[in-house]
């Protein structure tokens, strides 16, 4: 959700993982481990983009600085599929699919959870679905 006020102007900080990266052809396998770990330090890197960021107006700062926001995209699924010789719409890529998603989500919220634990947690926490405990 993006919100605006007089004070705030919506802002969001984004990578993009490349998938193919853990996929090997020779195998037809995934490598969810190393996808994890590499989640991880991206999730740590765009942490850090929101206090190292210049922003060319205030709003933009403020929005960042009480929501955090980060979005971690991907691309090369399609290739993925391809060098583990899974046809693009099967019920093997759908389960290959889903586990990506959720190793990347998975890493994503435990490293916020242990920046939270040494930084304390971004101002907008309190109130919000995590903090009520909807995971």
């Amino acid at each position: 959700m993006e919100y605006t006020s007089k004070d705030e102007v919506a802002v969001c900080n984004l990578a993009s993982i490349s998938l193919s990266k853990f996929t090997s052809h020779e195998s037809k396998s995934f490598d969810y481990e190393s996808l994890h770990r590499v989640t991880k330090r991206v999730t740590k890197n765009l942490n850090r983009v929101i206090d190292r960021n210049y922003y060319p107006i205030d709003e933009a700062k403020n929005s960042n600085m009480r929501h955090r926001p980060i979005g971690i995209g991907v691309q090369g699924l399609a290739d993925s599929f391809q060098m583990m010789g899974l046809a693009f719409e099967s019920d093997e890529a759908l389960h290959v699919n889903q586990l990506i998603f959720e190793t990347i989500y998975h890493a994503a919220m435990e490293t916020s959870m242990e920046l939270a634990q040494v930084e304390g947690h971004y101002e907008s926490f309190p109130g919000s679905p995590l903090s009520e405990g909807k995971f």
